[in-house]
């Protein structure tokens, strides 16, 4: 609580606070400290995490960014205790060593230099450190566990405590003082509590807050007079304060605002007790207030509190103490009460996969659930629960609840959501659990086997039958209709949808039929092929089959429209060629008049001549399509005849309106019917479309009607 204009509060706001408020995200703390505008602890596990101003890098985490929320200075840990002041930070490790960042500018991180510092480095030449303690004024101080108080950084009031008023960039050792047990600074003065009860001081004394009687400044240790069996110390910006064995409080320095806590405003030079306070066991202070913790576990803050650092809800200062109230002003703030139990045991566990969702057709549901409770068995706890799917975009979901668990609904598939539970108790004692994470299930279809009938040999042309079985081989249930592709050598032969929602392990099978083909083939079965289910494995969804080899056994188709021209001795064919629906042609084969040996063509010939030929002779040929692997079509028969040779040596004798002609007969003449003779006055070379003007059986002929 307090200001918080640097989100030094660790709330995730700036809004200064005049209550206690939680600290976002943080749990396991073993020490805590605090600079001018900044704030550090320590978890149980070593690491420091730091919130607030980081102007010069005294959050340690590499940067200059200001912080609201907690975060990890990830160089650092097994660290013990921590301490910071208004620009620089400490930490003491687990060994003893100290390590230092932030601002630099008066060797006060002890590292030899004067170089800022924006990750911590180790301040040299230190070793069993067992306390630290970091000012505003630019100087640090280390307890050795051998008693001995070890300073460096700034000594312009003479803080380091070693006779000068020289600067330090290393540790020095304070001389002339042993035994001491705890350490404390102030802004520009040190305290160190002795074995012996007893309490010594230097450095700056404007106020009196060296408690010597004085308001001069030393350069050296002096004892606190009057004042024994002191059981703990602390500095403010220029008062200190200390705690008795008896539980009673003592105060001395500026008191412009009430610090000392005497019920007045008047400095004082040497201790004053605090009033209205006893049984005190703990004791702190801020720049220009104090702090007490009762052995009731109640907390008592005087002094200034322009900032509601008094954590009493005003911001009204107070000269006696006042009690510190409960978180957002509810009750009173009890550290000896009992939090909540910090809820555990997420349920789904944290980091857990494949979580299955219900009601997934709709919208999805999943039941969240923890171990909570509190330390006392009659109180009440309630719990908020926050819920999303990254850490920052976490949202309330429930707010209040009694019970232990809670159904979310509109939950995802494949989706990884993060989610937090915080108790409160009566007192308004809050606490918070980690934020825990899972990924919902997902399914994740495969073509799991295939299977053909038949399943040897297949051969060529025969119906060949192929089962897939689809798996859905994830947690998720399917929830959408999806297809399932067969695919043959790389081409769509069926399209199959399944509007099945296959839980987890569920298959169902589906049947393809496929005419076959000779040659060497691959089939492949594609599930989800339209990509309409979102998957845990997007890369599984194929599944190949080599098939066997099918032998060719179906000749190509015969040619068409077979066709002959006759010679007197050659006879010339053609045809349209095979239409060649398989496309493995290999060519054409002739067989002529019974021969078994054929002539065979290419397939890009379309025509074939026989030369040689008996005119006037008939001749069977037929024509063949074969392929590359030797079937052969059943084949088109034609026969064919020669032409009879033309008559010769004809001759003419004319007479009155007639003529006489003679001629050798066409040979062989066992195949002459009649020769036709043609008239015309007019040279023709061609009869066709004319009629004959006489017909005979014998080589001569008289054609009358003639014009002389």
């Amino acid at each position: 609580w307090g200001g918080n204009l640097y989100g030094q509060l660790g709330d995730g706001t700036t809004v200064d606070r005049s209550t206690p408020v939680l600290v976002s995200d943080l749990s396991d703390i073993i020490a805590i400290g605090a600079g001018r505008s900044h704030s550090i602890a320590v978890k149980k596990d070593g690491t420091v995490w730091v919130w607030g101003n980081n102007t010069d890098g005294q959050l340690g985490d590499g940067t200059t960014e200001n912080r609201l929320v907690p975060s990890v200075i990830p160089s650092l840990d097994s660290v013990t205790a921590v301490t910071g002041a208004s620009s620089h930070s400490l930490a003491c490790k687990a060994y003893g060593r100290v390590f230092s960042w932030g601002d630099n500018s008066f060797g006060q991180l002890g590292d030899g230099t004067n170089f800022h510092r924006r990750k911590p480095v180790e301040t040299k030449n230190l070793v069993t450190i067992v306390e630290i303690s970091a000012t505003s004024y630019a100087h640090s101080v280390a307890l050795k566990s051998d008693g001995t108080v070890w300073t460096w950084g700034r000594n312009h009031f003479g803080q380091l405590g070693d006779g000068t008023y020289f600067d330090r960039t290393t540790p020095g050792q304070v001389p002339g003082l042993s035994s001491v047990k705890s350490i404390a600074s102030g802004w520009g003065h040190v305290v160190a509590l002795k074995t012996d009860g007893t309490v010594w001081t230097w450095g700056w004394n404007y106020s009196g807050q060296l408690g010597d009687g004085t308001t001069s400044n030393r350069n050296h240790p002096v004892q606190v007079p009057n004042l024994g069996n002191v059981v703990s110390i602390a500095c403010g910006y220029r008062h200190t304060i200390a705690l008795k064995a008896d539980g009673t409080v003592w105060a001395w320095g500026n008191n412009y605002y009430g610090q000392l806590g005497d019920g007045t405003t008047t400095d004082h030079a040497t201790p004053v007790r605090v009033i209205n306070l006893d049984d005190v066991v703990r004791i702190a202070a801020g720049a220009e207030y104090s702090v007490a913790v009762k052995s009731d576990g109640t907390v008592w803050s005087w002094g200034a509190n322009y900032d509601g650092q008094l954590g009493d809800g005003t911001t009204e200062n107070r000269h006696s103490p006042v009690q510190v109230l409960g978180v957002g002003g509810n009750g009173f703030l009890d550290l000896n009460g009992s939090s909540p139990n910090v809820p555990a045991n997420p349920s789904p566990s944290d980091g857990e996969i494949d979580v299955p969702i219900s009601d997934i057709q709709d919208g999805g549901t999943i039941t969240l659930g923890w171990i909570g409770g509190d330390p006392d068995t009659d109180d009440t706890v309630t719990y908020d629960v926050y819920f999303g799917t990254s850490p920052a975009g976490m949202t309330r979901i429930a707010e209040k609840i009694t019970a232990t668990s809670i159904e979310k609904a509109g939950v995802e598939q494949g989706t990884t959501y993060y989610w937090q539970v915080e108790a409160t108790d009566h007192a308004e004692q809050t606490v918070r659990s980690p934020i825990w994470h899972f990924t919902t299930s997902q399914p994740d279809l495969i073509i799991y086997q295939i299977t053909r009938n038949p399943a040897g040999e297949i051969e060529d042309g025969q119906d060949v039958i192929f089962t897939a079985t689809v798996k859905n081989n994830g947690a998720g249930e399917v929830p959408y209709a999806f297809l399932v592709d067969f695919r043959m050598d790389g081409t769509r032969i069926g399209l199959k949808r399944v509007n099945e929602f296959l839980s987890g392990g569920e298959t169902v099978q589906l049947t393809q039929h496929w005419e076959a083909l000779p040659g060497d083939h691959t089939l492949e079965v594609i599930v989800d092929s339209g990509s309409s289910i979102r998957e845990s494995n997007e890369e599984n969804n194929t599944l190949s089959q080599a098939l066997p080899h099918i032998v060719d056994t179906t000749p190509p188709e015969d040619v068409t429209d077979l066709r002959v021209q006759s010679f007197e001795h050659r006879l010339v064919f053609s045809w349209n060629p095979s239409a060649n629906t398989q496309g493995d042609l290999a060519g054409y084969r002739v067989y002529f008049n019974g021969s078994t040996t054929p002539v065979e063509l290419p397939g890009s010939q379309n025509s074939y001549e026989q030369a040689d030929l008996e005119p006037a002779t008939g001749y069977a040929f037929k024509i063949t399509a074969y392929d590359a692997t030797g079937n052969e079509s059943p084949g088109v028969s034609v026969t064919g005849v020669t032409l009879l040779p033309n008559p010769g040596n004809i001759s003419a004798v004319p007479h009155d309106g007639y003529v006489t002609l003679t001629w050798a007969g066409a040979e062989p003449q066992q195949y002459v019917k009649q020769y036709n003779i043609y008239v015309s006055t007019d040279s023709f070379t061609s009869v066709e479309g004319m009629s004959s003007a006489v017909t005979t059986t014998s080589t001569s002929a008289s054609v009358a009607g003639l014009t002389n």
